[in-house]
């Protein structure tokens, strides 16, 4: 299923290059070194799934994850990513639809017009 058609990727594509702005990326920074377990340089796939909820993509499920990581040409089968690889998929998740997707769902539940 398509997220944009299901409602969870709504927004609107960013017109130049994909970027986070400074505390978005500094925070998910942050995140992905909480998340990292102790003697790993990578991410495992639960954390980065919980890391994606977080950014954006609050409503997406497993399958319309494996998706998202197919498109962004990683291996959905995989059990760690690396920093870079969560870093780029969570910049095109959150220019495409998480900076505004929740924000836009929350109005319209409670939008009475």
């Amino acid at each position: 299923m398509d997220l944009r058609k299901r409602g969870t990727l709504r927004g609107t594509r960013s017109t130049g290059p994909a970027s986070l702005p400074d505390d978005v990326l500094t925070d998910l920074k942050h995140v992905i070194e909480y998340l990292r377990k102790p003697g790993l340089t990578e991410v495992t796939r639960s954390d980065f799934r919980s890391i994606a909820h977080n950014f954006g993509a609050y409503g997406i499920r497993q399958s319309e994850f494996e998706r998202e990581l197919k498109k962004q040409g990683l291996d959905p089968t995989k059990s760690t990513y690396t920093e870079t690889e969560v870093i780029n998929m969570i910049t095109n998740l959150w220019c495409s639809i998480g900076k505004d997707g929740e924000a836009a769902d929350c109005f319209r539940v409670f939008d009475k017009s």
